[in-house]
């Protein structure tokens, strides 16, 4: 029996970016992720922003600090907005806004290796993840993730068809991977090389396809190469603050009360949270 042309259209990614509010969106409504682990240290954060965005200095926590020592974006997002919305809504509508930006770069990925259709199920799958649950719900922001969004795009180390779209694809390349690195530095480079050497492999082993302009291993690796300097020199001017506050004051490992390190068997309440719950969901 012949499948109809119903069947094998894709599902518009409008259509699944409703399903990801229609499903998150009340449960943040309900302020569900005020509970979670680091919530209220977020939006401590937040809210020094709201109060002085252009003094970073803190001085409500240890004598004072500088918050230059985590990325700000995340929280500058919640302080902005925290004028209009309040900060618990701004925290709800930051986390509502990593979630499609989650779904969207999972479709946008998955359409790299596998057809439209298929591409589309994968992103509809990624609304229902154990692990967005547990970042959103139990964990952290997921808008720290946004690095999701942010993989180096085929055209940007490969096809250069055209100048225009080469401008395009390298400045929107680099242009989110910057935004990724003052989300959250950590994420991006632990996380970035999962979706970079894919998407540079895929490009050397389609660099003769004949639906594009062929290319030779030399001049991927060229272009690569380029995109990867332009990229770094883009992620040191954004976390530059950053940079020279660890520099200013270093990290001594001076050890801190933290859930994760317990001895979970002498302290089965961390063991739940940080072990047994995040492996269930697993």
């Amino acid at each position: 029996m012949q499948s109809s042309p119903l069947q094998n259209r894709a599902i518009p990614l409008s259509a699944i970016v409703l399903l990801a509010i229609a499903v998150h969106a009340p449960l943040l409504l309900m302020q569900i992720p005020l509970g979670s682990y680091d919530a209220n240290t977020h939006i401590f954060f937040a809210s020094h922003y709201a109060n002085h965005w252009f003094d970073p200095w803190n001085g409500k926590w240890y004598g004072g600090f500088t918050q230059t020592t985590y990325p700000p974006l995340t929280h500058q997002w919640i302080g902005l907005l925290s004028h209009v919305l309040g900060l618990n809504f701004a925290y709800m509508f930051v986390q509502l806004v990593g979630i499609v930006l989650l779904v969207i770069g999972v479709y946008r990925f998955a359409k790299l290796w596998v057809s439209e259709r298929a591409a589309s199920y994968a992103a509809i799958g990624s609304i229902f993840l154990g692990s967005l649950a547990m970042l959103v719900y139990q964990f952290r922001p997921v808008a720290n993730d946004i690095r999701c969004r942010a993989h180096p795009e085929r055209s940007a180390l490969l096809l250069w068809v055209d100048a225009v779209r080469k401008i395009f694809s390298t400045v929107e390349g680099v242009a989110i991977g910057a935004t990724a690195a003052v989300a959250h530095h950590a994420t991006l480079l632990f996380g970035a090389g999962l979706f970079a050497f894919p998407v540079v492999w895929l490009a050397l082993m389609e660099r003769d396809d004949e639906r594009e302009e062929p290319a030779s291993f030399g001049g991927v690796v060229s272009r690569t190469v380029i995109f990867l300097v332009v990229l770094l020199i883009a992620i040191a001017v954004v976390l530059a603050p950053y940079f020279l506050a660890l520099k200013a004051n270093p990290i001594s490992q001076t050890p801190i009360p933290h859930g994760s390190r317990d001895n979970y068997i002498l302290n089965p309440a961390s063991g739940i949270n940080f072990w047994l719950v995040p492996w269930a969901r697993c």
